[in-house]
């Protein structure tokens, strides 16, 4: 996107986590319809426990979000951090033994790795 680059930290990082929102809301609503479409108990449990995990991340973009209008870079790093540990504990408490499409893990990876960036930008953030 051309338009990334006239962009200061702080909007470079609310372009980042509404990104990744979009990922998580993509992410959540794949694994709600893999929890519906299989038969198998585990699986769909592993899903379903996946799913909510992605609620709380989801949750975490938009305070994030906040901290960022309020310039709180502190804040903006716990909310980050606990997106990212949420992709984390679906891919390796949940979908460890499940064997997913190889898409949707990509999909946890790619949001692990934007919220990596959010949080080496929020170090460099002023604070009020």
């Amino acid at each position: 996107d051309p338009k990334i680059e006239k962009l200061d930290l702080s909007d470079t990082a609310k372009y980042l986590i509404h990104h990744a929102q979009q990922n998580a809301l993509d992410t959540h609503n794949q694994l709600q319809l893999l929890a519906n479409s299989t038969t198998d108990k585990r699986t769909k449990e592993c899903y379903i426990s996946c799913s909510k995990y992605y609620d709380k991340a989801l949750y975490s973009f938009g305070e994030a979000l906040k901290d960022i209008e309020v310039h709180n870079p502190d804040y903006l790093n716990v909310e980050i951090s606990a997106a990212r540990q949420n992709a984390n504990d679906c891919k390796t408490l949940d979908l460890k033994d499940v064997k997913p499409d190889p898409k949707l893990m990509m999909k946890i990876d790619f949001l692990e790795n934007v919220c990596g960036i959010v949080l080496s930008i929020s170090d460099i953030l002023p604070k009020n």
